[in-house]
């Protein structure tokens, strides 16, 4: 709905080549120490036979030591992971182990009015997918994106996802970039309260809605950051990071020192906040 990708495109999607992204894991894998790859495309399934194929390629190339022991991050669409298994199981053998995904919202009505493509029973059922192959999840929520929502349903929310499944949670404001019909539409009803682009990060508020003001939401913002604590499940978070990466990657010392540091930078940004 805030996405703008489909629009700066003129609605044409290009994947590229299978055998190219193949070509270019190599070449890092014989020049460079790297042993995590973010794939940079806002649905990386959009065509899940293609994903399936490119994941039986990597690890194929794993097992003839054509490439390293790359693991992958993604960003993924809940529908496509309900409407293929297969394709998730796959990922997971190829290396695939955190993907982010749109959750958006927990009330279908509002589902259904952005265009989502699936209600919240699907997202706990891709939960489930997901977690079942061990892949860790990053779930994102709008604050903002229920126009009639007040305070007490948004803070209902927040307390609600406290219980979902999810490793990490994270919500953001509503913010509708330019070029896309979201933007047109709450200019329509005079809710857009600036143009001032660089204020458009999803943290600053750009809007207001029916029921809350621009400090509202801002406020709301904070609270889910205080409220849910970064991390839903320790728990099952530790246990897929060992089953995927191995009791090595977590003790190792320069890592946890990482770890450590930016959990700090990032507890201290929201004590600012």
């Amino acid at each position: 709905m805030f996405c703008t990708t489909h629009i700066f495109n003129n609605g044409l999607w290009r994947p590229r080549p299978i055998e190219k992204i193949i070509t270019e894991l190599k070449i890092i894998s014989h020049n460079r120490k790297i042993s995590d790859i973010f794939f940079v495309d806002d649905n990386l399934t959009a065509n899940t036979k293609r994903i399936e194929r490119l994941c039986e390629r990597i690890i194929e190339c794993k097992r003839n030591k054509e490439i390293s022991d790359f693991k992958f991050f993604a960003q993924i669409r809940v529908d496509s992971i309900v409407k293929s298994p297969h394709m998730v199981k796959k990922m997971a053998e190829a290396g695939f182990w955190v993907v982010f995904i749109g959750i958006e919202s927990i009330n279908e009505e509002t589902l259904k009015e952005v265009r989502k493509g699936f209600n919240f029973s699907q997202v706990l059922k891709a939960l489930e997918i997901l977690h079942e192959n061990d892949i860790i999840v990053i779930g994102n929520l709008i604050i903002g994106v229920d126009l009639n929502a007040t305070e007490m349903d948004i803070k209902k929310e927040i307390q609600f996802m406290k219980n979902v499944d999810v490793d990490i949670v994270s919500y953001c404001l509503l913010t509708p970039f330019p070029g896309c019909e979201t933007l047109k539409d709450l200019e329509a009803k005079n809710l857009v309260i600036t143009k001032d682009w660089s204020k458009y990060t999803v943290f600053d508020p750009v809007i207001k809605t029916y029921q809350l003001s621009p400090r509202n939401l801002y406020d709301l913002l904070h609270y889910s950051f205080r409220k849910l604590k970064h991390f839903n499940n320790w728990k099952g978070l530790a246990s897929r990071i060992i089953k995927t990466r191995g009791l090595s990657f977590v003790l190792n010392p320069i890592r946890f020192i990482s770890l450590i540091n930016s959990f700090l930078k990032v507890r201290n940004l929201f004590k600012e906040f």
